[in-house]
């Protein structure tokens, strides 16, 4: 059938000024993260001790302060989100033929959540426990946190958000 021109609303206000509320943290937290992470090995080499310093200290204020309040919207975006995200049989048949986009025939119903939109939902859970509670022991060390557990918590925080920001590429695309 032609187009009817008739739009229909997928998402509230409320629900869109929340996803951009969490996302503007996200893309702040990449940001700071991934310069303290490979700072020394890109950014020092471009702009010189002096230039990484001064960028450094208030970037690692600003992903401090940033973290708690992604956490924040990441938490009520579970909340707001998980009745949409339950899997059902159709997304079994949504990623049989990718969202209509291998195979003959018409496009699957997915209802008003795909599963592609599923899977990354549960791994945003996922991968948000791993970031949210391993930034929280990060951020406050003074539960008697000895030198090792804060390095093992270093590994966990830094191997979930690289796995998190790669992951998010998808959603994004």
């Amino acid at each position: 059938a032609p187009p009817t021109g008739q739009k229909i609303q997928r998402f509230s206000l409320f629900e869109r000024i929340l996803h951009w509320y969490t996302a503007f943290f996200f893309i702040v937290l990449a940001i700071t993260g991934l310069s303290m992470l490979f700072g020394r090995a890109v950014l020092i080499p471009a702009f010189g001790h002096k230039g990484f310093s001064a960028y450094m200290n208030p970037a690692m204020t600003v992903h401090n302060y940033s973290g708690p309040l992604f956490l924040a919207g990441l938490i009520v975006e579970i909340v707001v989100w998980v009745k949409d995200n339950i899997p059902k049989k159709r997304d079994i048949e949504w990623f049989k033929n990718l969202g209509g986009m291998v195979g003959k025939g018409p496009r699957p119903d997915a209802g008003k959540i795909n599963g592609g939109e599923k899977l990354w939902f549960w791994f945003m859970v996922v991968a948000g426990a791993f970031v949210g509670v391993s930034g929280f022991i990060l951020d406050f060390p003074g539960f008697e946190q000895t030198r090792a557990t804060m390095k093992f918590y270093h590994i966990i925080h830094a191997t979930a958000a690289i796995l998190f920001v790669a992951a998010s590429f998808g959603h994004i695309y």
